[in-house]
């Protein structure tokens, strides 16, 4: 049984969003450029709004995400 890692509980669902069809949603950096270690290919998809694939577990109770 999958559980949250934040409040225990067991309330999970799976959350997936495809880029190529997905809407909606914002794609930047979350530390500062210069001192992250962010790649060229990394700033090309922040700067470009290129939004990876997510899929991921979500907790029902508490709203966190996980893997």
């Amino acid at each position: 049984m999958i559980v949250c890692p934040s409040c225990n509980s067991s309330r999970i669902a799976h959350f997936r969003l495809d880029s190529d069809w997905g809407y909606g949603g914002d794609w930047y950096e979350a530390n500062e450029r210069d001192d992250a270690g962010y790649t060229p290919d990394d700033i090309a998809s922040f700067d470009e709004n290129e939004r990876p694939d997510i899929s991921c577990k979500v907790c029902c109770a508490c709203g966190a995400c996980f893997d």
